[in-house]
């Protein structure tokens, strides 16, 4: 069986050829302007929604995703943080499994210059070929953050446990509807002084305290189409107001499909125009890449480029 082969070699290039440079979460997703919340069809819901994991339509039994960014307005292969997007190239692993009731696992892995993220995920479906429901543990790690106090320039490093809590419900063959809750369990955050104060700085656990809620919204109007739209930080507890995002994928052909969207609208110095592409070499393999540039006067724009790989 080549399952645990392919999976195995999977587990260990996510954690060998991840990038240490800035982008986001998935060339497909992204293309879209960054509304997967509700589509969460391929490898890319182990971090948009793991409730898709069980109704992966777009995979046969697994697939790796992998995005980079290689282009940006600093250069090629850029090694540096040039935006306030807090997201990183990645690598993203989905596998599902199950007959009677359908069930799926997940790995999401980022890293850039100073911080690092994991997130394993699980995904169960609750109600047959309607509602799944996941849940994803995220590890993450900054080292080296910046802060100001009393007028000096103090550097911290913090660790932070946090549990992630999703859905994702098909009301039919045209319409879904989906939710990611994430930080719906702060198990640990501490904070630890490297200049300026020592020791650790806090540490706390805490239930639907300050969560980041992402509902979304999706509409299949027929086989070429796919139009969706999703909410950043709805409640706006992350300091800054809410984003919405909007976007579409259009079915060119059997081989090649584009993408446009807009992302977090409403949020200061990360509202970008998206555009995408992708081309398919088989049903869940794919070559693709997205570009963004902004909407207001920040400076940044990026390319990015990418891989499906499914079995």
């Amino acid at each position: 069986m080549k399952t645990p082969i392919v999976l195995s070699v999977s587990l260990v290039l996510m954690v060998i050829l991840a990038p240490p440079v800035q982008a986001c979460w998935g060339f497909r997703p992204m293309g879209m302007g960054g509304a997967f919340v509700a589509v969460a069809d391929d490898a890319n819901c182990a971090y948009w929604n793991v409730g898709g994991l069980p109704f992966m339509e777009k995979v046969e039994e697994g697939q790796m995703v992998w995005t980079s960014r290689v282009l940006d307005e600093e250069g090629l292969l850029n090694r540096q943080a040039t935006s306030s997007n807090p997201y990183y190239d990645t690598m993203n692993f989905a596998l599902k499994f199950g007959r009677r009731r359908k069930m799926g696992v997940s790995l999401a892995f980022a890293s850039n210059n100073d911080s690092s993220i994991i997130r394993p995920g699980f995904g169960i479906e609750l109600v047959r070929d309607r509602l799944g429901l996941g849940v994803s543990l995220d590890s993450w790690y900054k080292s080296l953050v910046p802060l100001e106090s009393n007028g000096d320039l103090v550097w911290l490093d913090s660790h932070i446990w946090q549990m992630n809590l999703d859905a994702l419900w098909r009301i039919n063959a045209k319409w879904s509807a989906g939710v990611h809750i994430e930080r719906f369990w702060l198990i640990d955050s501490t904070v630890r002084g490297i200049v300026g104060i020592g020791g650790e700085e806090s540490e706390s656990e805490s239930v639907m305290e300050e969560p980041n809620v992402r509902p979304g919204v999706a509409y299949r109007p027929n086989e070429k189409w796919l139009i969706n739209a999703g909410i950043y930080n709805m409640l706006g507890n992350l300091d800054e107001d809410p984003g919405f995002s909007l976007g579409a994928e259009y079915k060119v052909n059997r081989l090649w499909d584009i993408r446009g969207g807009l992302y977090n609208l409403g949020m200061e110095d990360s509202q970008m125009l998206t555009a995408g592409w992708g081309y398919k070499f088989g049903k869940d393999r794919e070559l693709g890449g997205w570009f963004g540039m902004p909407l207001d006067d920040a400076d940044f724009w990026s390319l990015s480029l990418g891989f499906a790989y499914g079995f």
